[in-house]
């Protein structure tokens, strides 16, 4: 959980607001870090 919030921080862009990223890792504990590093950071 830590390490996608760190990645979150330092990410410039996500695919939607990072506020709602933060709350989906936080509130979804392991499962939403894993949604995040799966649908959530963009690959430019």
């Amino acid at each position: 959980m830590v390490t996608a919030l760190v990645v979150l921080v330092r990410a410039e862009r996500t695919r939607g607001p990072k506020y709602m990223w933060a709350l989906i890792i936080l509130l979804g504990n392991l499962l939403g870090s894993i949604a995040f590093f799966i649908f959530g950071r963009r690959s430019d």
